[in-house]
């Protein structure tokens, strides 16, 4: 049996940070610039942990300030963290 093996780069935060500006003006989530590079920057560019977080916001608000974005990422520095 013969395989192609594909390796994977992941995406860098410009491209990430781009992606989820696109997504939110999309799904008319209004995101300030700086509160989506804290996103990026707290995830570590993981674009399905920002997807994740902005859809379970999104049920309850349509913009996000920096300081709640800064909150939405307490959950996430602590389930990655090391022990």
């Amino acid at each position: 049996m013969v395989t192609y093996d594909i390796p994977f780069r992941r995406p860098d935060a410009a491209a990430v940070r781009s992606r989820i500006m696109s997504i939110a003006y999309r799904e008319g989530i209004k995101l300030p610039p700086n509160v989506i590079d804290q996103l990026v920057e707290g995830t570590h560019a993981d674009i399905r942990q920002i997807i994740n977080m902005l859809s379970t916001y999104s049920t309850t608000q349509s913009s996000m300030t920096f300081d709640q974005g800064k909150d939405l990422l307490v959950p996430y520095a602590i389930v990655c963290s090391n022990f």
